[in-house]
């Protein structure tokens, strides 16, 4: 039997996208997202404590720094990051459109929650800071 899979929007100051598959989709297995990136920005540097994360560009470029190792993607292209090494990404000029999938799921709560503060107006880098925490996020530095 099928059933359509939940999603919930969130906005932050650098993407807007959605969560299309969560954790309680695939029993904790997975979690798959669609972002959309705006031009010139992206998340900080970061590492994931417990999970792989993958990407798979569908629009525009991206710079991806994972490691010590820098390169450029387009559409078609797929990243895996595995857990506990560091990374960033940083959409091209004209923006760009891809998938992040978790393996195992468990970091999507965090885009939901800092949606929420977002638009109270309370996404401070502390309020950041705790929900890394809490999501089993690092920022190395």
């Amino acid at each position: 039997m099928s059933k359509k899979l939940a999603t919930a929007h969130f906005s932050l100051p650098f993407l807007n996208g959605l969560i299309r598959i969560d954790a309680t989709d695939t029993g904790q297995g997975f979690a798959l997202l669609e972002m959309n990136m705006n031009p010139l920005s992206g998340p900080e540097t970061h590492i994931h404590v417990n999970e792989d994360e993958y990407f798979y560009v569908l629009e525009g470029t991206y710079e991806f720094r994972c490691g010590e190792e820098l390169f450029t993607c387009g559409p078609g292209d797929v990243v895996k990051v595995p857990r506990g090494e560091p990374h960033r990404l940083t959409a091209g000029p004209a923006g760009g459109r891809h998938l992040t999938m978790f393996h195992p799921a468990g970091p999507e709560g965090w885009f939901v929650e800092a949606d929420s503060l977002a638009a109270s107006g309370a996404l401070t880098p502390e309020a950041a800071g705790l929900l890394f925490d809490k999501y089993g996020m690092i920022r190395p530095g």
